[in-house]
């Protein structure tokens, strides 16, 4: 039931570099780019820091768009 496994693609991990995955500061700066960026070109995603289990590499987007 994945996004990634769609076609096409409804969703991608990304991690900044160097990846350390205790520093999620890195994520959260990484996140708010991606978010940044999504509402300037008007293409709603969804951060997987906001779910329970804090996927902080996942974007995905929103299915209406």
């Amino acid at each position: 039931n994945s996004k990634h496994n769609q076609e096409p693609s409804l969703a991608i991990d990304l991690c900044p570099l160097p990846v350390n995955w205790q520093n999620t500061r890195h994520f959260f700066e990484l996140a708010a780019y991606v978010w940044a960026e999504s509402l300037k070109k008007d293409v709603p995603v969804i951060w997987g820091g906001s779910f329970s289990f804090g996927d902080y590499g996942h974007f995905e987007l929103v299915k209406e768009w």
